[in-house]
């Protein structure tokens, strides 16, 4: 940061919540936002690469999970769905019932994958991973 001069801004259709993610390997920034949708960002110019609507409202980030497919983003939706999406395009590859609505972010640890509502909190197996 030289100047401090700004480079480009973007107004965005509802609030985004607190942790944004740069995806390196795909080159997106990518904001997790309260209207059920996730966008990602060309970083250097503020264009949009893709935008996936994946629920009603979101109260929770998604977060980056590496695969042997590639990075996927996963989510729990307010009405109890678990989401992933391809990071390179932004298209729901899954969606399954995981329990009562949620407003808890995922955590990856490894290649575990944990997730909580207000039932409880459960470790989750994906693309062929073993989560134990």
């Amino acid at each position: 940061l030289k100047t401090g001069q700004i480079v480009w801004t973007r107004k965005l259709s509802t609030m985004a919540l607190l942790n944004s993610y740069l995806l390196e390997k795909e080159n997106w920034l990518v904001h997790t936002l309260k209207n059920g949708s996730v966008l990602a960002l060309n970083p250097l110019t503020g264009e949009q690469a893709w935008e996936a609507k994946i629920g009603d409202s979101l109260l929770a980030e998604v977060a980056p999970l590496g695969t042997p497919h590639g990075t996927h983003l996963v989510a729990l939706s307010t009405g109890g769905d678990l989401v992933f999406i391809d990071a390179k395009n932004g298209k729901v590859m899954f969606r399954s019932p995981f329990g009562p609505e949620s407003t808890s972010a995922p955590v990856v640890y490894g290649e575990d994958l944990y997730l909580a509502t207000p039932a409880g909190i459960g470790k989750v197996k994906y693309f062929g991973h073993s989560a134990d």
